[in-house]
């Protein structure tokens, strides 16, 4: 995390939005670092949260990306890591993202690696192994290869500079 807030520079004022945010510890770093960082969650935050980005933490959904409260901001990064998989359409999620972020804007997408081997999902769930990962399947309503993300970035507006 720290790593990947350096890569980007001090915020300098300049917005900042983590799509997922979990327990707030990105928002917190990039508040840190001069940033106007801000944060959605599906859920209601949790006592885990950090205090310093309660206020932060927008609540949204799996629809769209952006709540209502800051869809007039012009983010300068944002950042989603581990959301991609969950949403209930990506393609109308990633022009959500893309209508919010500045013209030179960068877009940070994790996504999990759940394709590497497709052989030990099939094993398992045909000879009842336990998967290893106990929620992927049945959470994750994506699956994204290295090409069908670049192809969906791509469709909706992004050029992919990275992808490891």
């Amino acid at each position: 995390m720290a790593a990947r807030l350096q890569a980007l520079g001090p915020g300098r004022g300049r917005y900042l939005l983590d799509v997922g945010a979990g327990s707030g510890s990105f928002v917190a770093a990039a508040l840190a670092n001069g940033w106007d960082a801000w944060g959605t969650e599906v859920r209601e935050p949790l006592p885990s949260y950090l205090p310093l980005v309660a206020d932060r933490i927008l609540i949204t959904d799996l629809v769209s990306a952006i709540p209502a409260a800051i869809q007039t901001r012009q983010f300068t990064v944002v950042h989603v890591n581990h959301v991609l998989e969950h949403v209930v359409s990506p393609s109308a999620f990633l022009r959500s993202l893309a209508a919010r972020l500045a013209p030179e804007g960068r877009a940070i997408i994790e996504v999990p690696n759940e394709l590497h081997s497709w052989a030990y999902y099939l094993k398992a769930f045909v000879l009842r192994c336990p998967y290893r990962s106990a929620t992927a399947l049945y959470e994750h309503r994506f699956f994204f290869s290295r090409h069908t993300l670049t192809r969906y970035l791509t469709t909706h507006g992004f050029q992919v500079v990275r992808l490891r």
